[in-house]
C-alpha cells in the first residue's frame, strides 16, 4: 500500500514525525509537500521493493538502509545530509540492490 504525509497543493500539510525506527517493508512512503522527520539516533529502513518517495527537498539527519531489489529511495528535488547540525551524522548505507537517487528506477534507461 501506499502511504501519503502531505498534500499536492502550496501548502506543507501534514506531518509524519517518527521517534522510532522506521520500516518501508514492500510499500510507498511518500512525502508530497509534508513532512516526514526521523530523529537522529534512529534508522529507516527501505526493503523488499519499497519506495520512500519525496517530492521535493528532504532534509536527512539519521541512519537510512535502501536494501534489496527493487527498493529505491527517489527526490525529485535536492537531499540536504546533515541539514540540522545534529550530533548524530546521517549515514546511508544503500547495497547493489537498492537504489537511491532521481527519477525512479522504472523510469530509468536501460544501461
Amino acid at each position: 500500500g501506499t502511504v501519503t504525509i502531505g498534500n499536492s497543493g502550496n501548502n506543507n500539510e501534514g506531518a509524519l514525525l517518527a521517534n522510532g525506527d522506521l520500516l518501508v517493508n514492500g510499500g510507498v512512503l511518500r512525502q508530497n509537500r509534508g513532512l516526514v522527520e526521523l530523529d537522529p539516533a534512529r534508522t529507516m529502513t527501505i526493503q523488499n521493493g519499497g519506495l520512500f518517495d519525496v517530492r521535493g527537498f528532504y532534509h536527512a539527519d539519521a541512519a537510512f538502509v535502501v536494501t534489496g531489489p527493487g527498493s529505491a529511495w527517489t527526490n525529485t528535488d535536492s537531499l540536504s545530509i546533515g541539514a540540522f547540525g545534529t550530533r548524530v551524522a546521517s549515514v546511508f548505507r544503500i547495497p547493489d540492490t537498492g537504489h537511491l537517487g532521481n527519477p525512479p528506477p522504472n523510469e530509468m534507461s536501460p544501461p
